[in-house]
């Protein structure tokens, strides 16, 4: 797994993506004692289940019980839909569920009465995608799209991306660091949280979208990607924050944080109030194979591009293939 020089595991929550249920800081607290991390509000309600990490990425146990009702909404509305545009392609190869049992990306049609026009991809959790088959996933492309390309048991994927805005990115994954951290590291970070949630909330001192946005661009949005071959090398869905051990090392920040997603990993770079400016990532290393390179969230990736392999298998009758896909919706 990957390891940072100078860093040590602060937090750490393994297979996020199973049933049970933990609260993020091990407290219990009655709701009338409760105040927001976020916020600060001593009089919020906490009735709603706040999820500390997302669960559009298949988090089904780490909940807060410091998010507020009207910051975990807000926070919902301002990054889910980008994050979930963001990472569709990453829970795709990942066979990662969040909320839907279905993951499904295509290109809309021009024309009514079809379901997309050039190119559908779609996996299904728990019942397969036709009728009289056992397939569960499927990928159906308009001849020289593009989507796929097939050599002997390699397959190349190229999945159009969804239109997002990158700083989001940058701003959901702090957030979950947010939501993680342990309470006495609040007050260092208490500038940054406030701005986090300012730029969430619909009574922002920050009076427009664009305003909101201007913001996020000037944010750090960078960090470290690294893809793991194979089958879930990372052991499914977990988060770590790392602490930075050496104290006469100022060149990095204090705490990294990241998110495993079976092959993949994401870093970033969470600054403390007295760290501004400070966005270098520190050395790191691994011990299995890997893949790596920055993550940029000041412009918007296009296409995603991954290599999978598999079993190609010749199919002889076509044309029954093809009425299965008419009577199941899944052919235009």
């Amino acid at each position: 797994m990957i390891k940072f020089d100078g860093y040590t595991r602060l937090v750490t929550f393994k297979n996020i993506d199973n049933q049970s249920i933990i609260e993020v800081h091990g407290q219990n607290i009655p709701k009338k004692n409760r105040s927001c991390i976020f916020c600060g509000n001593e009089n919020a309600k906490f009735t709603k289940v706040a999820h500390a990490v997302s669960e559009t990425i298949g988090n089904k146990s780490l909940i807060s019980h410091f998010e507020c009702d009207e910051c975990n909404q807000q926070f919902g509305k301002m990054f889910e839909d980008d994050l979930g545009k963001y990472m569709l392609p990453y829970k795709i190869i990942t066979k990662t569920f969040g909320k839907s049992n279905q993951l499904s990306s295509k290109d809309m049609p021009k024309e009514d009465g079809i379901s997309y026009r050039t190119y559908r991809i779609q996996m299904n959790k728990n019942k397969p995608v036709m009728e009289n088959s056992k397939v569960k996933a499927l990928i159906i492309e308009k001849k020289n799209t593009g989507i796929i390309k097939l050599d002997k048991n390699k397959i190349d994927i190229s999945i159009p991306r969804q239109h997002y805005f990158p700083p989001s990115i940058y701003c959901s994954f702090l957030k979950m660091a947010y939501s993680i951290m342990p309470l006495d590291l609040y007050p260092q970070y208490v500038n940054h949280i406030a701005v986090l949630q300012q730029l969430s909330s619909e009574n922002s001192i920050y009076k427009s979208i664009e305003e909101k946005r201007e913001i996020m661009s000037s944010m750090e949005n960078c960090g470290l990607f690294c893809f793991f071959p194979g089958q879930n090398p990372l052991n499914g869905i977990n988060v770590i924050l790392w602490k930075n051990i050496d104290l006469n090392e100022r060149e990095y920040p204090h705490i990294l944080f990241t998110l495993e997603m079976k092959n993949f990993a994401f870093t970033i770079p969470v600054i403390r109030d007295d760290e501004n400016g400070i966005y270098k990532m520190p050395k790191f290393s691994s011990n299995i194979e890997m893949q790596y390179g920055t993550l940029d969230f000041k412009n918007e990736e296009k296409v995603f591009k991954c290599e999978m392999s598999g079993e190609i298998i010749d199919i002889m009758d076509y044309k029954l293939l093809e009425s299965e896909l008419r009577k199941n919706n899944l052919l235009k």
